[in-house]
């Protein structure tokens, strides 16, 4: 036993003890158990999810008073939430904030907040092109696009209806 108070969360003992003097005995209580709970845990920022487009990192942040955050996504609300789940397609999603907690302060998890991902922009690296073609030769248009397969349509007029049959004449 020692007179330093305990402030740790923990199961500790605590006596009560009178010194004797010339006139009493020495006095020693039994015993008595107690225990210092772990505080209610609050989040210092709350969780915040910011859509993002496709191929960009995840915009999520949160942090707690007592323990490292980590997060926890899912694609409804009241769906499964996993750590081991991270969104990457375009979509809605739906995150949750989580810390274990530490020695002092309790697990705490956050209510769901949604964001999208969205898509991207794509972009020419090669605009089209097309060159001179005579009676008889195969089309060779080319044209290179940062994302997908370049799929060439064709029209008899700019504002005609377009479809994939090359011209023919």
């Amino acid at each position: 036993y020692t007179a330093d108070k305990p402030s740790k969360p923990g199961t500790y003992y605590v006596k009560a003890f009178v010194t004797g003097d010339s006139h009493y005995k020495d006095l020693e209580s039994d015993p008595v158990a107690f225990t210092i709970e772990k505080a209610e845990n609050s989040w210092t920022k709350p969780l915040t999810a910011k859509s993002v487009k496709y191929g960009q990192p995840l915009a999520v942040s949160a942090e707690a008073k007592g323990g490292s955050v980590v997060y926890l996504y899912s694609t409804s609300t009241t769906g499964n939430y996993s750590e081991s789940f991270t969104p990457k397609d375009v979509g809605t999603y739906y995150v949750k904030a989580y810390t274990a907690g530490n020695g002092y302060y309790k697990s705490k998890t956050s209510d769901p907040v949604s964001f999208a991902i969205t898509k991207s922009e794509n972009a020419w690296v090669d605009e089209l092109t097309i060159p001179e073609t005579k009676e008889g030769e195969a089309l060779r248009p080319q044209a290179k696009a940062k994302y997908g397969q370049v799929r060439f349509v064709y029209a008899d007029s700019a504002d005609g209806e377009y479809g994939d049959a090359e011209p023919v004449k």
